[in-house]
């Protein structure tokens, strides 16, 4: 298969962790800057989902492929881990979008990565030439985000909020925590590492 890209349809409701979480990791005391720690939060958690390639809170998305697979599974790499599958369209030779009947696959929401497995005897369309020919629209993240990548985004928010600037004068050069680094690391994606 193609190389996939994806893009974010429709973004989390929520946030792994509150305010009022962050607040008692920072040792925030005021109001003032609960904004900016929703901000923070919002930051942290999508460094923590770029950099293991996870969803962590349930998001809807869009994975896009310049063709179908040779093989009968369309395995979906570009992120994990995933919920279901609300669609699966395509571009024919004619350039005329087309939706795939879902009663031609299997969703297997189980297995890392997750895939779209055709029924037996069917196989996939032709589609035109365009890096967008094939689109799954799908619901992916965890339904509880495990509490190590939790921990992960308390700490990065608190690292933010106490280094707001880019670059520090008069201090020694601070990068990601080190513990952030090893709380996600069991999660990272071979595959984009």
């Amino acid at each position: 298969m193609s190389r996939q890209a994806f893009s974010v349809t429709v973004a989390p409701a929520t946030e792994p962790i509150t305010v009022a979480e962050l607040k008692s990791q920072a040792r925030v005391d005021i109001s003032d800057d609960d904004d900016l720690l929703g901000r923070l939060i919002s930051a942290a958690r999508a460094w923590v989902e770029t950099n293991t390639r996870r969803a962590l809170v349930t998001q809807q998305v869009t994975i896009q492929a310049s063709c179908f697979p040779a093989i009968d599974a369309l395995k979906l790499h570009v992120i994990a881990p995933l919920v279901s599958v609300t669609s699966v369209s395509y571009y024919d030779t004619d350039n005329v979008d087309q939706l795939l009947s879902s009663a031609d696959y299997i969703v297997d929401s189980i297995s890392e990565p997750g895939a779209v497995h055709l029924v037996d005897g069917e196989s996939w369309p032709s589609t035109a030439v365009r890096p967008d020919a094939v689109r799954i629209l799908c619901v992916v993240g965890y339904t509880a985000v495990p509490e190590d990548l939790k921990h992960a985004i308390h700490l990065m928010a608190a690292h933010f909020y106490e280094h707001r600037e880019g670059v520090v004068i008069g201090t020694t050069p601070s990068s990601v925590p080190f513990t952030v680094d090893a709380l996600i690391g069991p999660y990272l994606r071979p595959e984009f590492h």
